[in-house]
């Protein structure tokens, strides 16, 4: 006499660790995008949370080697957010256009402390100090 098969589901159980896994990282994902959707008109953080952020004025894989253009448009909406946060930037250049950020700065409320990027490149390295300190001198009571 055959038994007769129950039509159950049945993983083999070295199969078990994966599905747990994959469930636990489906939940979490559920509850961030529930979480973003409930608070989408919130700020991303309380004013002033951190004392200061690293900025880039460069969105995603842009690199100021390859594609040193600044859209002002999407670097003020980057500022705007970045200014719910923080009072504070710190910039790695101020070279290419990137002196854009400390000319738009103020208007969010941000302080800025600028960056030279240095290299072994010394006619680039001076290029770089200038830019700099011509920075300062445009905003005295803004820089950090």
């Amino acid at each position: 006499m055959q038994q007769a098969r129950t039509s159950s589901c049945s993983l083999p159980s070295r199969h078990w660790p994966v599905f747990f896994s994959c469930l636990g990282l489906g939940l979490v994902l559920f509850l961030c995008l529930f979480s973003l959707a409930a608070n989408a008109d919130s700020p991303p953080c309380k004013p002033d949370a951190l004392y200061g952020l690293n900025f880039s004025p460069y969105p995603g894989d842009q690199h100021p080697g390859r594609d040193p253009s600044i859209n002002r448009t999407l670097l003020e909406q980057r500022l705007a957010l970045v200014s719910q946060c923080t009072g504070h930037i710190r910039t790695f250049s101020v070279r290419h256009g990137a002196d854009l950020t400390a000319d738009l700065a103020p208007k969010f409320g941000l302080r800025i402390t600028p960056g030279a990027w240095l290299s072994r490149d010394h006619q680039g390295n001076l290029e770089a100090i200038e830019a700099l300190v011509d920075v300062v001198r445009r905003h005295p009571g803004n820089i950090d």
